[in-house]
């Protein structure tokens, strides 16, 4: 690969709420850590995540000069996740665009913290990740200042340049960083070359991880209504809406049931919805649902004075 400069730093990031419309034609790309215990030991039991696809990363088999050699062993293997460097098959070569950086995303699971990277067109990307020795930029080779005390280094293509009005994309919001083993994971933004750089900060040294492609929705975004720019993840067991406070995403609308609709994941994992006999009905676009409908990244929802949007 040709050394390249550095893609362009935001100067100023701000946070907005609720991008509507972005993740129907989102492309995403997911890493996720494997969580250590206070042992040092990964937590037993991860399972695979139905929110992603399988990764066509393979790991590479010829050491990287510039990756840790000081790599902890992982006294258990879980199910695709691995200390060596993943890639797509055939990098560095481009992927097809996929515009530019939206957001980063953290999220804490059972057995594992997630990153996810969200970017503005619907391309296929190709990436490789891998652990290196410190957060060091392709092209100039200065160093960022990246918190934590491992690093994971990120490409992926193909990203846009972006424009002189392009908004700067959402970092990790502090909170949602807390009780993880991420330190740092800011969002990329734009490439150069088609080529995007971005470290991720972990604290407790390396960790096996796994990458993929979400290909479903992740997250229930209310878009319009009395709780607008509220967020809610998604339960593959099923996410109740109303104005019960049984309910996992309790409105504020006078025009919504106790318990108005659900949201649940089939053993296929497919998405459904399906209105629980309300008052004035749960819309799926203009269609007044009578029956459970399969539903994806995108699909907009109508409840009352609320509008709500699936997304990745």
């Amino acid at each position: 690969m040709t050394a390249r400069s550095s893609a362009p730093t935001p100067v100023r990031r701000t946070r907005r709420v609720a991008r509507a419309g972005a993740a129907a034609t989102a492309a995403l790309a997911v890493v996720a850590l494997a969580a250590c215990t206070t042992s040092g030991k990964e937590e037993p039991g991860l399972g695979p995540d139905p929110s992603v696809s399988s990764s066509s990363a393979s790991p590479s088999a010829t050491p990287d000069p510039s990756t840790s050699s000081a790599s902890p062993s992982p006294s258990t293997t879980l199910a695709g996740f691995s200390l060596e460097e993943q890639k797509t098959a055939g990098w560095p070569e481009l992927g097809s665009s996929i515009g530019i950086g939206v957001e980063s995303r953290v999220g804490k699971h059972t057995g594992y913290d997630r990153v996810v990277y969200q970017f503005s067109k619907a391309g296929t990307p190709t990436y490789r990740v891998r652990w290196v020795d410190a957060p060091v930029e392709d092209g100039s080779g200065d160093r960022r200042d990246v918190p934590g005390d491992a690093w994971l280094e990120v490409m992926v293509t193909s990203v846009d340049i972006p424009g002189e009005s392009a908004p700067s994309p959402d970092d990790p919001l502090p909170a949602t960083l807390k009780g993880t083993g991420i330190a740092s994971a800011d969002a990329i933004w734009g490439g150069f070359e088609g080529y995007g750089q971005q470290f991720i900060g972990v604290t407790g040294g390396q960790r096996p991880f796994r990458v993929s492609l979400l290909t479903g929705p992740t997250r229930l975004v209310v878009t319009a209504g009395p709780l607008s720019g509220t967020t809610l993840p998604l339960r593959p067991a099923g996410t109740l809406i109303g104005r019960s406070p049984e309910c996992a995403l309790v409105l504020d609308d006078d025009y919504a049931s106790g318990r108005h609709a659900r949201l649940y994941q089939d053993d296929k994992g497919t998405w459904f919805v399906e209105d629980l006999r309300s008052t004035n009905g749960t819309y799926l676009g203009a269609t007044r649902l009578t029956e459970p409908r399969e539903v994806a990244a995108g699909s907009v929802l109508r409840i009352g004075q609320t509008m709500l949007e699936l997304q990745r």
